[in-house]
């Protein structure tokens, strides 16, 4: 993968039960504390409520395009920080995810099994329905009550990107941003 989202908590407890860090990652995590996501409490690392961190790899060397940072990779990662940070987004995804056939939830389970995803994780598999389905499927088949969950799952997030860009991003991607 070349993008990654945590929540800010996870990121605590993460930084204070990892030993023998590499200095990126103690250089990460000391950033993390400059800026007031993670504050340390005696050997501990506290992640601040209500926040998100995402990251997107570019890799200059790269020579397949899915390993460089695109627009839509950049919107995939927003939508998990809306997920993890705002409860009404998260419910309003949970309802049309628990909304689809079982056929759709089956399809969604095997395509992110398939991408190398934990489906059993339920947190992980409904944020990742979220960022993936609202994008559509290049070449795939999805039934209707997919389709239609991408266009409510646009419709939901419309109001929440707004608010963080002061704007709509009507094409499903950021070059309107």
């Amino acid at each position: 993968f070349n993008a990654y989202d945590f929540r800010a908590k996870d990121l605590g407890n993460a930084y204070t039960k990892l030993n023998n860090l590499s200095l990126a990652a103690m250089g990460f995590r000391d950033e993390l504390v400059k800026s007031g996501i993670l504050r340390k409490n005696g050997m501990a690392y506290i992640g601040r409520d209500g926040v998100a961190v995402i990251t997107m790899v570019k890799d200059p060397r790269a020579k397949e395009a899915r390993f460089n940072f695109t627009k839509p990779m950049a919107m995939h990662e927003i939508r998990h920080g809306l997920y993890f940070t705002n409860p009404n987004f998260r419910a309003e995804v949970q309802k049309i995810y628990n909304g689809l056939s079982f056929q759709s939830k089956t399809f969604v389970k095997t395509w992110l099994k398939n991408k190398g995803y934990d489906v059993n994780n339920l947190d992980l598999l409904i944020r990742e329905f979220a960022a993936y389905f609202v994008q559509g499927l290049a070449g795939e088949k999805i039934g209707n009550d997919l389709q239609v969950a991408g266009d409510k799952l646009l419709e939901i997030e419309e109001p929440y990107v707004a608010e963080l860009f002061g704007k709509k991003v009507p094409d499903r991607s950021l070059d309107s941003v």
